[in-house]
């Protein structure tokens, strides 16, 4: 089947933190055909986040969560996640992309499935702007989230020296089973600096 189909599920990753049903019960999960995935990748990581941002508009139980980060009495379960990273879980930095991006590069985990694109804006050899699309867990979000606020403003080679082990420090800390999203997020950084080098040797 080459499609990916878009459609309401019950998460067991979600459930396995001790998320309650409730909430499981309103993922979305995805489906990509076995045919054509490289090419339907696109669409993954860009329709879904349109659609997510208003379904969470219409939602009530979104509305609940909102009124958790203002000190409501409804929290949602975070498990072995420090508060950091909920917070760049639920609100992302820096999600999109940069039309005139200086560097772009994609990477992929292929035991867990997730994939991160990096947008890096470069001039005079600093990093004036950086922007992500991430599709994966929410330590994956929350790791490239955190790597575009920890790399702005920095040099070609202070971004070069970004370890995995400094994101998951800044997130206050990653379970073991998630730090390769920490390595995630490095690799897309050296691999976009890395891009951008050989698009200046092209000049």
């Amino acid at each position: 089947m080459n499609r990916v189909c878009l459609h309401r599920a019950s998460s067991h990753a979600l459930a396995a933190i001790g998320v309650s049903g409730e909430i499981c019960h309103e993922s979305i999960a995805f489906s990509p055909g076995k045919d054509g995935i490289v090419g339907k990748m696109e669409h993954v990581l860009t329709a879904p986040a349109l659609i997510v941002t208003r379904l969470r508009d219409m939602s009530p139980l979104c509305a609940r969560l909102k009124e958790t980060q203002k000190g409501g009495i409804f929290k949602m379960p975070q498990g072995p996640y420090s508060d950091k990273v909920m917070d760049h879980f639920m609100n992302p930095r820096n999600m999109g992309e940069i039309e005139d991006a200086s560097a772009i590069a994609e990477v992929g985990n292929p035991v867990c499935g997730d994939v991160m694109r990096l947008y890096l804006k470069i001039e005079d050899g600093r990093i004036v702007d950086a922007k992500f699309k991430t599709f994966g867990c929410g330590a994956a979000i929350a790791s490239s989230s955190m790597t575009t606020e920890m790399i702005k403003g920095k040099s070609v080679d202070e971004a070069l020296s970004l370890s995995n082990e400094a994101v998951a420090e800044a997130l206050g800390g990653l379970p073991p089973a998630k730090m390769h999203c920490s390595v995630l997020a490095e690799d897309a950084v050296k691999a976009a600096l890395e891009d951008y080098k050989k698009r200046q040797v092209s000049l």
